[in-house]
């Protein structure tokens, strides 16, 4: 029965693109089927039928059916069809001014700041990739685990370890060995030239083996790299205090004085390094091999220390492709057959761990060591591998907005481009060749937002860098791995952005087109809607997000720690003194004459900074809340003042006083201490003043008296939980602190300062604010939360460009539709809702979609701090209201515009 349906028969038309040329397919089928529409309407569906049918049959013949044919059309591209391309989209640029100012901008902004997320992101990925030998380098580390707890892995290991396992494994090519050389505050370096002494004390010092350059790449610019480190007093400097210290003169031959404990030491300039990049895990200003401490002690002393001492990182050079877990087991067994009877004895299981230099930068969970000799953390860098991740997902969020904005407003033009296709294809082109129109305009776009962006890059350089401290250089979008990474980019950009006009628009066909048929299809709408939503969703998370982050870091900052630190100022013990005057001397006389002071109220001696960690570790077997176990206790020391200068109370026992005894007396002298209520509770004692009067035996046979119990306090910044601490008494120490009863801070620090010259001629006043010390723990949450705030306030700004975008050209397809409104008597306020309502219901759905995405994210992040905010629902509902508000402002000022629009200027047409 014939099919009377107001369509060709499909099976002809199967047949028709069977056999006609593909050159003459689209034209001849255009044809029939106006032809099928007119006989349908005029004559019925049967004629319309076998007229189809017998025409589409007529077409097998030599001219039209499909065969190997010499195509004779020009090639797909070629320079004049280029040239044709470059010119036909610089009109179209030009024509359309506002939906191209608002595509750059977006593409920019999105491109900018991908570029420079990027750009961190590789330098960060690239860490220690400097090294030649990296893939064979690799740090030792032990992982302990003790009565059975979750194991512990440390880096810091025994000074004779490398030289063992040098001697009984034959892969292990190489090996050194590394020791940050602070005391609390680490040296002070000085130059004389003539009367002329410079002096510096914020120096970053390490001790190394002579093998330290044979295994790094840290390439010298000036010395040999085979003898530089041969002399015990040899020193290597970087460029950075090389500068400082003797301008552009070449130093290699100087002579520098270096002091730590001691008296200072005179060294010899061998070698000047290049500045240490700021992706290398290992950092340093300066360099002196381990001989000049090596030759100072006895054969015994060696001996000793090769076991004794667990102070030194590690790292050796292991031949390629040798078995890592054979190498590792021997090195366990080698330990073992040193130190396992004592290891037995504790109860401690120690396994040797391979740790690869590729990794160790991003290693945050092996234990970096706290050693007499001071923080291996100050002469280290660790990356954050949790703001590397969400700076790269911030990255293709800001791209993916842009694009989306891009995409979105190609869909809202496609009626004004629709009548350019349909007379391109009368005229001749084919659907490929608008395609690469399409493709063409979406590549020059997207290349000049990259060149903008560029642009915009380079001015902003110089305050990007102040603010990171990153060192950014445009020389870096030179090197490889960023060239492929946003070459990568820019190509998928254009493919994402001209993947829409290129394959829908030029599908459109020029018959129905060209009569004026054409409207956009309800599928078109309901895309443009779905990417209105794809583009906030990911904006109101980040704005949720940051607003989290802010609220946390605004509360690590102002909780009470326990510490008074708004009216304290530290400065550093001397070093360089004058003849016949030792430490013990100098540091009690330089405290009388500070305390002589109107403006200073007390001053307290102490061996570590607030907010910089404790440099001595204890560990004891306590048993807490029924598990035995051992925990590590760290503390130092401190003078009678402490309590009062720092505003500490003691809860249980008895403060230090002046003048007291260090230790009980005795045949056994056990020390004097006074601890936190957190240790207290380590040890097991119910209640602090069961504490008071007890001793304690740590690990290592050392005896401590519980004189007294202070209050619960944060030394370290609030990541971790409070940690047990102990303090012992001492006189004097590397840092004095000075508690100011004045508001006159400039004064008061110019007062201290001239006693200090005048006691110390030859020495540098270094000061510093206890609480900005204390602070600088936060300051990667501060770089990282302000970072967070730019990018997502940039990617709000280009996904309401891209609304605004949207919400003009609706507004002006519905011009007509509002003057008719107006005239039947609809209200200003009637029609902005009317325009409106649909653009803010989209964002709603947005909004409701990126509340469970962001809670789900900050829930993870926040557990990273032992003391943080409750995620309430406060930061959704302002961050929702907020891109709302934005929503409504940018849809409004268009939608206003049109409402407030004479009618009679838009329908006098009509």
């Amino acid at each position: 029965m014939m099919e009377k349906r107001q369509h060709p028969p499909r099976w002809a038309t199967k047949l028709l693109h069977r056999i006609c040329a593909p050159h003459l397919l689209e034209e001849i089928y255009g044809d029939l089927l106006e032809e099928y529409t007119y006989q349908f309407h005029k004559n019925g569906p049967r004629k319309a039928y076998w007229d189809y049918v017998f025409t589409v049959l007529g077409f097998i013949q030599p001219f039209a059916v499909r065969k190997k044919l010499i195509d004779r059309r020009s090639p797909l591209i070629n320079f004049t069809m280029l040239r044709n391309y470059f010119i036909t989209a610089l009109r179209n640029i030009a024509r359309y001014k506002t939906y191209s100012t608002i595509n750059l901008a977006g593409l920019t902004l999105g491109l900018a700041c991908s570029m420079l997320i990027f750009q961190y992101v590789t330098m960060e990925r690239g860490a220690d990739q400097f090294h030649e030998k990296v893939d064979q380098i690799y740090r030792v580390a032990f992982k302990t685990e003790v009565n059975g707890q979750t194991a512990e892995t440390f880096s810091h290991i025994f000074y004779g370890a490398g030289e063992a396992f040098a001697a009984e494994i034959p892969e292990l090519e190489n090996f050194t060995r590394i020791q940050a050389d602070f005391f609390q505050e680490g040296p002070t370096v000085s130059h004389t030239e003539g009367e002329n002494k410079q002096t510096f004390k914020d120096i970053r010092a390490i001790i190394v083996d002579t093998t330290f350059l044979s295994i790094f790449s840290f390439p010298l610019l000036s010395g040999d790299p085979n003898t530089a480190l041969q002399q015990p007093q040899a020193i290597l400097l970087t460029e950075g205090i090389a500068q400082r210290m003797f301008g552009p003169e070449n130093p290699v031959g100087k002579i520098v004085d270096y002091a730590l404990l001691g008296a200072p030491q005179s060294f010899v300039v061998t070698g000047l390094l290049k500045d240490i990049p700021q992706n290398s895990h290992i950092q340093f200003d300066v360099v002196i091999p381990n001989l000049n401490f090596l030759n100072n002690l006895s054969e015994q002393a060696l001996k000793n220390m090769a076991w004794g001492r667990d102070e030194y990182t590690t790292f050796v050079s292991i031949t390629p492709n040798s078995d890592l877990e054979k190498i590792e087991k021997i090195m366990t067994d080698i330990v073992d057959h040193h130190i396992g009877e004592n290891l037995r004895r504790n109860n401690i299981k120690l396994s040797t761990v391979l740790q690869p230099m590729k990794s160790v930068y991003f290693d945050r969970e092996t234990d970096l060591g706290v050693t007499g000799f001071g923080s291996v953390q100050l002469t280290t860098r660790t990356g954050n591998d949790q703001i590397v991740y969400f700076l790269t997902v911030i990255g293709i969020i800001t791209l993916v907005i842009a694009f989306i904005s891009y995409v979105n407003l190609s869909t809202i033009r496609s009626l004004d481009r629709a009548k350019e296709v349909g007379i391109r294809k009368v005229t001749g082109a084919n659907r490929s060749n608008i395609q690469w129109q399409f493709f063409f305009e979406a590549a020059l776009i997207n290349f000049t937002a990259l060149v903008l962006a560029l642009l915009l890059l380079l001015l902003l350089m110089p305050t990007i860098n102040a603010f990171s401290q990153l060192g950014f250089t445009p020389t870096f979008w030179l090197s490889k791995p960023f060239l492929i990474l946003f070459g990568g980019v820019f190509l998928l950009g254009v493919v994402l952005s001209g993947a829409y006009p290129a394959l829908v628009l030029s599908s459109f066909r020029p018959i129905t087109v060209l009569r004026g048929n054409f409207s956009s299809p309800a599928g078109r709408s309901n895309l443009r809607r779905v990417l209105i939503v794809l583009q906030y969703t990911p904006v109101i998370a980040l704005l949720v997000c940051t607003t989290v982050v802010f609220k946390q870091l605004n509360y690590m900052q102002k909780k009470d720690i326990g510490l008074e630190m708004s009216e304290l100022v530290t400065i550093r013990s001397p070093r360089l003194l004058p003849e016949g005057m030792n430490n013990r001397s100098a540091e009690p006389a330089l405290k009388k004459e500070i305390l002589a002071l109107s403006s200073v109220a007390s001053v307290s001696f102490t061996g570590n900074q607030a907010g910089r960690g404790l440099n001595f570790p204890h560990h004891f077997e306590v048993d807490s809340a029924g598990q035995t176990g051992i925990q590590t206790v760290t503390g130092t020391g401190v003078d009678h003042d402490f309590a009062d200068v720092y505003g500490l109370t003691i809860v249980a026992g008895a403060p230090f006083t002046e003048g007291m005894s260090r230790n009980t007396g005795g045949q056994q002298k056990v020390n004097k201490v006074l601890v936190n209520e957190t240790a207290v509770k380590t040890w097991g004692f119910k209640r602090n003043e069961d504490a008071v009067g007890q001793i304690i035996t740590n690990l290592d046979g050392g005896k401590f008296y519980i004189l007294g119990v202070l209050e619960d306090f944060n030394w370290s910044s609030v990541h971790k939980e409070t940690q047990p601490v102990m303090f012992w008494y001492t006189p004097t120490n590397r840092f004095m602190t000075i508690k100011l009863n004045t508001a006159d801070l400039n004064n008061s620090l110019m007062e201290v300062k001239s006693i200090y010259d005048q006691l110390f001629p030859e020495d540098v006043f270094h000061y510093e604010m206890t609480d900005t010390v204390f602070k600088g723990q936060y300051d990667e949450d501060k770089k990282f939360a302000h970072i967070f705030g730019i990018f997502s306030g940039v990617s709000i700004l280009i996904a309401s460009l891209g609304l605004f975008g949207l919400s003009a050209f609706t507004t002006a397809r519905r011009s007509k539709e509002v003057g008719i409104r107006k005239v039947l008597g609809a209200s200003v306020n009637h029609i902005v809702r009317l325009l409106s309502r649909e653009f803010l219901f989209l964002v709603f759905i947005a909004f409701v979609l990126a509340c469970p995405i962001a809670w789900m994210v900050m829930r993870n992040w926040l557990e990273n701090f032992a003391f943080r905010i409750d995620l309430t629902g406060a930061p959704f509902i302002a961050s929702g209201l907020g891109a709302l508000l934005i929503a409504i402002i940018t849809v409004s000022w268009k939608t206003f515009n049109a409402a407030t629009t004479n009618p009679v200027n838009v329908l006098k047409n009509e």
